[in-house]
């Protein structure tokens, strides 16, 4: 049938005067072969594969987001009519490429474009505009970013934010949603616990090591960090059940957990640096956010080369630097298992921690036993628990006079064990801590 006449058709047998308004002029014709007619309530859209259908503007938007977003360009011509969602208030349309949603209470009663794609896959796990991130509020965007074939796009909903990176010359993809109040929206009930101090071999000093260890914890979804501290005296082959809960409540978005180990015989420089940690630790948490915490972790996940890039966005102005970087401490992160090769971190490690930092102080006294600061993320927490065949990586690093290493072993379907080993060959110092991670769906 002639576009012309088509567009026609479809106007009449809608009582078009009175559902769209008189024409505003002759139909047009786009880049893409189609045909559009413009009129005060909205446009009619033809295409030669999907024939002619309205496209609303009142008192739903849905007209204008499809001109602003590239016509068919972008968006492509329109395969279904506007319809009500469950909510009765709500409305979507299908393109060709995505979905353009509307709701009466969204902020400036604003219709957004959803691609279809990685964003709209997860918005469809966490039940379309039915789940906890309801509608969304902005088109996607794209994101700079300074890392070599890395993309980072994200699309907000009134009730959280979807990111999802790509690399480029790998492939490989993440996408990660968190709420709001900064919690994963994977989640559940989360309970992070300290089980096990273990001395392998106790440092070269007389006597017992005086053990003193400080834990920083900062979740995305708490408004303070929180302080953890343990200590003892151990004794090579010894090993004490402290069971001390760092944190329990729902899944955050993400989780920094900042440790140091040292031995303190009475030394009066142990207090001293132990509190230029927690306080340095406290001063880096205060400036996280769930939205930078995914901006890391997802260059990392998703395998991009620069595992010795300086994360200026997160360590501006201090003294840290991630495992592995130039002008730090020249340290390099090895892992092995878990699909990763070569140093280069694909998606399948999204189940691990996924950047560790360290602190540059001067360790000349008192004896440094452990120091690690690690980066979790909720989603990929999760994942671990989700997926019991996902095989969990182990990862080695260098950290000033420390090599530490991690390992995971699940205890069972709610429950993972993840063990880290601190040796110092100046002091021939051997520690293990051993936390449980548990999540309760």
């Amino acid at each position: 049938m002639d576009p012309i006449q088509a567009i026609e058709n479809l106007y009449n047998s809608i009582n078009g005067p009175l559902a769209l308004g008189p024409p505003g002029g002759r139909a047009n014709r786009d880049s893409q072969g189609g045909y559009f007619r413009l009129y005060p309530k909205g446009l009619i859209v033809w295409s030669a594969a999907h024939g002619a259908r309205v496209v609303y503007s009142d008192p739903q938007p849905f007209a204008s987001t499809w001109i602003q977003n590239g016509l068919c360009a972008r968006v492509g011509y329109p395969i279904e009519s506007m319809v009500t969602n469950p909510d009765l208030l709500g409305k979507r349309q299908r393109f060709e490429n995505g979905h353009i949603y509307w709701h009466p209470e969204v902020p400036f009663q604003r219709a957004s474009f959803i691609k279809e794609g990685p964003i709209w896959d997860k918005w469809v796990a966490q039940r379309w505009e039915q789940g906890p991130l309801g509608y969304p509020v902005q088109n996607e965007r794209n994101i700079p970013t300074s890392v070599e074939n890395l993309s980072v796009a994200s699309q907000q909903f009134v009730g959280g934010r979807i990111f999802v990176y790509e690399n480029r010359s790998t492939n490989a993809q993440v996408c990660m949603a968190f709420s709001n109040d900064g919690c994963a929206l994977s989640g559940g009930q989360y309970t992070m616990k300290l089980e096990r101090v273990r001395c392998i071999r106790e440092s070269k000093g007389l006597g017992s090591d005086e053990l003193g260890v400080s834990l920083v914890v900062t979740p995305t979804c708490a408004e303070t960090a929180v302080h953890r501290w343990y200590h003892g005296d151990m004794d090579s082959g010894e090993s004490r059940f402290p069971n001390l809960t760092l944190y329990e409540g729902k899944l955050p978005a993400g989780m920094s957990v900042s440790v140091i180990g040292l031995e303190k015989d009475g030394n009066r420089a142990f207090e001293s640096q132990r509190n230029i940690f927690e306080e340095t630790m406290r001063r880096i948490d205060d400036e996280l956010d769930a939205d930078r915490y995914l901006e890391l972790s997802g260059r990392i996940v998703a395998g991009a080369t620069a595992l010795g890039v300086l994360v200026g966005t997160l360590v501006a102005g201090s003294s840290f630097a991630i495992a592995g970087a130039s002008g730090g401490a020249g340290a390099t992160i090895v892992i092995s298992g878990g699909g990763a090769v070569g140093g280069i971190i694909g998606a399948a490690v999204a189940a691990v921690i996924l950047i560790t930092v360290f602190l540059g102080l001067d360790w000349k006294s008192p004896e440094l036993l452990m120091l690690d600061r690690s980066i979790y993320v909720g989603d990929a927490l999760s994942g671990i628990f989700l997926n019991s065949n996902m095989e969990i990586p182990t990862v080695t690093y260098p950290i000033d006079r420390l090599n530490v290493s991690i390992d995971f072993e699940r205890i069972d379907g709610n429950r993972v064990r993840e063990i880290r080993r601190y040796r110092n060959p100046a002091e021939r110092s051997d520690y293990e801590l051993h936390f449980v991670h548990e999540l309760q769906h």
